[in-house]
């Protein structure tokens, strides 16, 4: 992920998902194990390229949403 892409998906979060019910839960999840999983991310290569794989379509479906 770029660094456009996590502004968009910063951008997204504060335009779409803050304003439901669904959305603010996911938000709030995320903050709540992210630092956890960050910190798991931080030791493995493999790890990394991983979620970069998994969060790749994410990123691929908000961009298409903006448009």
């Amino acid at each position: 992920i770029m660094v456009n892409d996590v502004e968009m998906l910063r951008r997204f979060r504060d335009s779409a998902l803050k304003k439901t019910v669904l959305g603010e839960l996911a938000v709030e999840v995320y903050y709540t194990f992210s630092p956890a999983i960050s910190g798991l991310l931080g030791e493995s290569e493999l790890l990394r390229e991983t979620a970069r794989g998994m969060l790749d379509p994410i990123v691929g479906r908000v961009r298409a949403f903006k448009h």
